[in-house]
């Protein structure tokens, strides 16, 4: 069991963990709580068919988060050469979200977020990829750990977890709407 759950503080050990920015800058997930929340989507690695088709499922609702008063990050686990490179390829440059990583997976290790080869290989991963190949996806390479799974974690201003999802194969992802639904509006 993680030490993390829904209706759970987010624990100052958790928020005290870095992710980098594309320069490199260091980034504490504590500096990221926002009001009136603080969206992070994880990804597998950055050259990831599944990463290209997440992002692909997300970039049409970042307005409505915008609107929202919401930031959304996403989050992946190659190096920063490869963030950097995987921000022009998923055409987030418009900084209508922010990109970081966290190569040593420390973020995804605390969430309880999946990581073995039978969440790669199972027969509903082996669909979805299909399935992210048939949508004009492809695996260009291996930009971090290939058997990491992602998944999306809300908390809002006061540092409660809202919502966290943790993909148990590739290719499991949250429906964005129901992370639209899940954040919690400023009143």
């Amino acid at each position: 069991m993680s030490a993390v759950e829904i209706g759970q503080s987010l624990p100052d050990s958790i928020r005290a963990l870095t992710l980098l920015r594309a320069d490199g800058e260091s980034v504490s997930l504590a500096s990221l709580i926002a009001k009136p929340a603080m969206v992070l989507v994880f990804l597998r690695h950055f050259g990831c068919l599944a990463c290209r088709e997440h992002v692909g499922l997300w970039k049409p609702h970042l307005a409505k988060f915008v609107e929202l008063g919401v930031r959304v990050h996403f989050v992946g686990n190659g190096d920063v050469a490869h963030l950097r490179e995987f921000i022009d390829k998923a055409g987030l440059t418009d900084a209508s979200a922010d990109v970081l990583t966290d190569p040593e997976q420390r973020v995804y290790a605390a969430l309880g977020l999946e990581n073995s080869v039978a969440s790669v290989l199972s027969p509903g991963a082996m669909f979805n990829a299909l399935r992210a190949v048939a949508r004009g996806n492809i695996q260009t390479s291996v930009e971090g750990d290939p058997t990491q799974q992602g998944g999306v974690l809300i908390v809002d201003a006061d540092g409660q977890v809202v919502l966290l999802h943790r993909e148990a194969r590739l290719g499991d992802y949250l429906p964005v709407e129901d992370a639209l639904a899940s954040v919690p509006l400023d009143r």
